[in-house]
């Protein structure tokens, strides 16, 4: 796992930071609002450490379903 000086460090290098969630539970069992807080938690403490926006999302463990995509 890497700290805010690490990933700083790969966004500086041109690589593209993507946001993963916050705590890397699994979307399709939590409800719309522990969705919501795993998203916006995670994009929001990156785009602090790189100074711009987040664009991509890897979901935890590759899961997702349909209402999970409409959600992120």
């Amino acid at each position: 796992m890497l700290d805010a000086k690490g990933i700083k460090m790969i966004n500086d290098m041109g690589h593209e930071i993507a946001s993963h969630s916050c705590t890397h539970r699994n979307l399709i069992k939590l409800s719309e609002k522990e969705i919501l807080y795993e998203v916006k938690c995670s994009k929001e403490y990156l785009e602090s450490i790189i100074n711009d926006e987040v664009f991509g999302f890897a979901y935890p463990y590759g899961l997702y379903t349909s209402r999970v995509i409409n959600i992120v």
